[in-house]
């Protein structure tokens, strides 16, 4: 990872195991609870025996927080970022979805975004086009959060589920790549997956 070292778990400090839990594991009780609490939470959510320690994460935020619009990569740098980026036990083989995760003012909104599917682990940087492996772009589509509307006497009247990450996708996967990916990786798992299969989640599948 560009700025980023790994670090053997054991040997990090009590600050660089709360400063990964709360800006790439997005655990809440970074820094509230004990750091024996907070070593434990970080092995069960990142099994990998080490975690990345930022080289000057103050000043990468700052450069990243200071940029008026996402810079586009240029095809060497997306393939080497995607690369670096992504945890070795996963597949470099899925299509990839081109996009950019919206900067927001909420906590941690301007932090990379750490996702995990089934193990396989990668962060997503914000406010920068990024190769995103489509699985981990289907698992950020997915992650949702519900916003409530209250009336005058505090009561709520309605709610609304919103995405947690904002993107913009600026290239999608065609059809005919998403239905080899699905079909390579159930073969991986021992699995069938036909084209009917296919065919009745296709607007889940297809909706960028």
């Amino acid at each position: 990872m560009n700025n980023m070292d790994k670090l053997d778990l054991k040997d990090a400090s009590d600050e660089q195991v709360r400063t990964f839990a709360r800006v790439f594991l997005q655990i809440p009780e970074a820094d509230s609870e004990a750091i024996k609490k907070v070593r434990a939470l970080v092995t069960a959510a990142w099994p990998q025996g080490f975690i990345w320690v930022a080289k000057a994460i103050e000043t990468v935020q700052a450069q990243a927080g200071a940029v008026a619009a996402p810079p586009t990569l240029t095809k060497e740098q997306i393939e080497a970022r995607a690369g670096n980026s992504i945890a070795p036990s996963s597949s470099k083989t899925d299509p990839v979805v081109m996009l950019t995760i919206a900067k927001t003012n909420d906590p941690g909104g301007k932090d990379p975004v750490f996702v995990n599917v089934n193990g396989n682990a990668m962060h997503v940087a914000r406010g920068i086009l990024q190769a995103v492996p489509y699985r981990f772009f289907f698992d950020l589509k997915q992650a949702v959060q519900r916003i409530h509307n209250w009336d005058e006497r505090e009561n709520i009247y309605s709610h609304e589920d919103v995405s947690r990450f904002p993107m913009n996708v600026q290239k999608f996967p065609t059809e005919d790549e998403i239905f080899a990916f699905m079909h390579l990786d159930a073969t991986r798992s021992g699995q069938e997956y036909t084209r009917e299969m296919f065919e009745a989640h296709k607007p889940e599948l297809m909706a960028a």
